[in-house]
């Protein structure tokens, strides 16, 4: 299944990894982020919170895109339910920790890193456009089942 959408999600999946890198390199590095619009990248990496079970967060961000863009290279090459399925699962997963840590910068921590906040935009766009792969897709199988 290739099409322009899915090519645009794979494209989306890029960025999200290629964001959440840049964000585990300047961890291992100790670097401090250089933040384009916002203040608060230091802040935010520096908090309690861009830690979980003692990982930095990055680094779960580096695993949730490599795993999508495997997920979705998959789903590219072969029209499977079941790799539909998980993708669908995974972009919701991630759609959800965004939503999470974004109100954790808002409310708790009060600064916003411009990087976290790219991450959360792709991952709800990642998560829209794999909702209307499936959709769309089982639309086609079931006008094709009534024909």
């Amino acid at each position: 299944m290739k099409s322009k959408v899915m090519l645009f999600t794979m494209g989306l999946v890029i960025i999200g990894l290629v964001d959440s890198f840049y964000l585990f390199y300047k961890y291992i590095n100790a670097d401090p982020i250089n933040c384009l619009l916002f203040d608060g990248c230091n802040t935010v990496a520096q908090s309690p919170y861009s830690h979980f079970l003692g990982i930095p967060l990055p680094t779960f961000g580096v695993l949730f895109y490599g795993v999508m863009f495997l997920l979705v290279f998959f789903l590219m090459r072969h029209d499977n339910f079941l790799i539909k399925r998980i993708t669908l699962l995974g972009a919701i997963v991630g759609f959800i920790f965004s939503l999470y840590f974004t109100y954790l910068q808002g409310f708790v921590i009060q600064a916003f890193c411009i990087y976290c906040l790219i991450s959360a935009l792709v991952s709800t766009l990642i998560l829209c456009l794999i909702i209307f792969i499936n959709n769309k897709k089982s639309e086609i199988i079931e006008y094709e089942g009534k024909s």
